[in-house]
């Protein structure tokens, strides 16, 4: 049976799961659904709302992606379960 401490951290992990899911969708489905009200606008010769949707939503991902890591981190510490951390001499 899972301790109080666990179902805490599960409840929280979660809550960041769903969260970074409904961020992700709401980008990737956002800017293709907005590309053409910004097809007025050039950036690099390309129209604004083609130039968000291929490259913006990348960038919002891989951000996205860091964030969730740091926020799942202090999740892991707040309920003790952080990795140990390594020594400069465990990589080589």
């Amino acid at each position: 049976m899972p301790s109080p401490n666990q179902i805490a951290w599960w409840r929280r992990t979660r809550a960041l799961m769903l969260a970074t899911l409904i961020l992700l969708a709401l980008f990737s489905f956002g800017f293709a659904l907005l590309s053409p009200l910004l097809g007025d606008w050039q950036v690099f010769n390309l129209p604004l709302g083609y130039f968000m949707a291929a490259n913006g939503s990348v960038v919002v991902f891989i951000g996205l992606a860091f964030w969730f890591c740091r926020h799942q981190e202090r999740t892991d510490t707040t309920f003790g379960f952080k990795d140990h951390e390594y020594d400069e001499k465990d990589w080589h």
